[in-house]
């Protein structure tokens, strides 16, 4: 007869615009965890910034972190004294974050975290750290897997190829891949990160040199501000409306709004940066399927040594099936987003690969409805 217990246990989610903290509680069977967790409380609170730097400030972060976890503790079931945190970056097995992925969080930078929130959190408390791409990516992985039957185009490549990755850009580009066998999801081994992977030569944010365009300047918060502030548009609104936090309800505006107060060229420039999103998603989802190109780096960050860069598109080949979350789960914008990127993919010959969003399965829509996608991935990645 099968042993169940339900145990809740804290989660984080911690965001360069947004930190969540909360609980989940989850069904254990016979010492393992079974389904999806559930978010019984959270609380979203905006990121402080240190002053002098303008970047988040870790030391308020973690704190307000613990606070809200201590606080809102539940009653009346068992506690589970594991820390599921989604911080950015790529975390190494010695629980130090890869140098140069947290470019816009420098502070998580020879941090040992897991250790110095475990210490805060008090005796017998163990902290579980993964990168927040890699849990978001699971969260709306595993919420497509919890109804596969629904989609049997995508049932079907998946069975075939064995293999699913999500993909999340948001202030950052984020992503995760994963193996599929009997139900579940393992991450691929190693440090997963998507936003450096080099698409085409161009002067983007990533690269130090001004060589290559990634993701991260095609479709993320911090490269559609720079293609902004270096356009028309840096005449006609402020810094802060361009910056990397702002930009997204800015663009969304210019592009969607039907107010007449926006000015033709506006639109068509704001449009236009969501087609080339839509352009360098489809090349990601290409490099991802070939395995990145042989005898050529494409990776920009996290790429030494060179087995590391190896052993991630080894990881990743293959993959036809693609989650897409983050802002492309807008409504309106989706329906714009889905018709460029199918282009994109036929234009490559690529229609074999299959995309959702997030938020069209059923477990996927709840999580993205109550914002709780990087919980549910913190607490699966424990």
């Amino acid at each position: 007869m099968a042993r169940i217990i339900w145990v809740a246990h804290p989660v984080i989610d911690h965001g360069g615009t947004f930190c969540r903290a909360g609980w989940v509680l989850r069904k254990m069977v016979n010492g393992r965890f079974s389904g999806m967790p559930k978010v019984i409380s959270y609380h979203r609170f905006e990121t402080p910034l240190d002053k002098k730097t303008g970047q988040p400030d870790l030391a308020k972060c973690l704190a307000l972190e613990k606070k809200i976890i201590m606080e809102h503790r539940p009653r009346g079931v068992r506690i589970w004294k594991v820390v599921g945190g989604a911080f950015p970056g790529a975390w190494l097995k010695n629980g130090l974050v890869y140098p140069n992925t947290v470019n816009t969080n420098r502070q998580l930078e020879g941090v040992h975290l897991s250790r110095r929130f475990s210490r805060m959190m008090g005796k017998g408390w163990k902290t579980v750290i993964n990168n927040d791409g890699v849990a978001h990516a699971l969260a709306i992985s595993q919420g497509l897997v919890s109804s596969i039957t629904r989609f049997p185009h995508i049932r079907e490549a998946l069975l075939r190829t064995g293999k699913i990755a999500g993909l999340m850009p948001a202030t950052g580009f984020s992503g995760g891949a994963f193996i599929y066998k009997d139900g579940r999801l393992t991450p691929v081994a190693g440090p997963q990160q998507f936003f450096d992977i080099i698409i085409d030569p161009g002067e983007g944010v990533i690269d130090p040199d001004g060589l290559f365009l990634t993701p991260e300047d095609y479709a993320a918060g911090v490269g559609l501000s720079f293609q902004a502030r270096r356009s028309f548009l840096r005449k006609r609104y402020s810094e802060e409306e361009l910056s990397t936090q702002n930009i997204g309800p800015l663009l969304y505006r210019l592009a969607f709004s039907k107010s007449k107060r926006i000015k033709t060229d506006e639109r068509e420039f704001a449009l236009s940066l969501y087609r080339g999103a839509a352009r360098g998603i489809a090349k990601t989802m290409r490099l991802t399927y070939e395995g990145g190109l042989k005898a050529e780096r494409r990776k920009l960050v996290v790429n030494h040594p060179r087995s590391l860069e190896t052993s991630f598109w080894k990881g990743i080949k293959g993959i036809e099936v693609f989650v897409l979350g983050g802002w492309l789960t807008n409504p309106q914008l989706k329906r714009f987003f889905a018709k460029a990127l199918r282009k994109e993919l036929e234009m490559a010959c690529l229609s074999r690969l299959q995309f959702i969003f997030a938020d069209d399965t059923p477990a996927g829509k709840k999580m993205v409805k109550g914002n709780s996608t990087g919980l549910i991935g913190a607490a699966l990645l424990v």
